[in-house]
């Protein structure tokens, strides 16, 4: 699918040219030259004890496949709470303009009459906040630009990152975490370790990288350069070569 979606399209201005990448030789390549570095909580996210022992464990996997695996401590010069703030100061700004357009497009009435339809949550977010100022949205833009650095310098000499998905185990629907590790954090979005890599646009897959001991799945991340699916999809692949995952939960 990938293969077929890929590439210009004048439609799109946002599009790339045509690198020539064959996505599914990239899921069967191998690993043997690759650098990945490891980080299990990106410096700034607290993370379960129980999450970093299985990805510890999944590491593994790449080293099997042939990789060369070192354990790094990023730096991004800045916090966690940054980059919440930051992710929030720009989804207010969309969900701004998205009910702007409700409005004039589709007659509908988001701040007022059809308020009730949407998420209580969007409301809380959203509606029940205060707009976002131009100097509140270039701040935000300075976070990311922090991120995308931090990123840049770590991929400037490795191949790709790996790190947790989440920092938490699957929990129960609705009851969202309120600390990770004892610390506290953000109960809708403070246990994502995909932020960063919304911000920058970094290629990233989400493999598999086991069980807990009373059987929950804990993921993990693979991160590449700009532009560098083949090689995301590689390294996955190799993951999922060397741990096979799809017999591993019942009927």
């Amino acid at each position: 699918m990938l293969d077929v979606m890929a590439g210009p399209d004048p439609g799109d201005p946002f599009s790339l040219p045509d690198d020539k990448t064959d996505y599914v030789a990239a899921t069967e390549r191998s690993i043997d030259d690759l650098q990945v570095a490891y980080s299990p909580n990106l410096s700034i996210y607290p993370v379960e004890p129980v999450v970093r022992d299985v990805v510890d464990k999944a590491i593994d996997a790449f080293v099997d496949a042939g990789a060369t695996v070192e354990h790094i401590n990023p730096t991004f010069n800045c916090e966690q709470k940054d980059v919440l703030d930051a992710f929030y100061t720009f989804a207010k700004v969309r969900w701004e303009s998205l009910f702007d357009n409700l409005e004039t497009a589709h007659g509908l009435d988001p701040r007022g009459a059809d308020r009730g339809k949407l998420r209580p949550i969007t409301v809380e977010t959203i509606l029940e906040s205060t707009s976002v100022t131009t100097r509140e949205y270039k701040r935000a833009d300075v976070v990311r630009t922090k991120v995308y650095d931090g990123i840049l310098d770590i991929l400037a000499k490795y191949d790709v990152l790996v790190t947790p998905t989440l920092g938490v185990l699957p929990f129960e629907h609705s009851e969202f975490p309120t600390e990770v590790d004892g610390a506290d954090i953000e109960p809708l979005r403070g246990w994502l370790l995909t932020q960063p890599f919304n911000f920058s646009g970094h290629p990233v897959g989400a493999v598999p990288a086991g069980l807990t001991s009373n059987g929950l799945p804990v993921g993990m991340q693979v991160v590449g350069r700009r532009h560098a699916d083949g090689d995301v999809l590689a390294a996955s692949a190799a993951v999922e070569r060397e741990r096979p995952w799809q017999d591993t939960y019942p009927e």
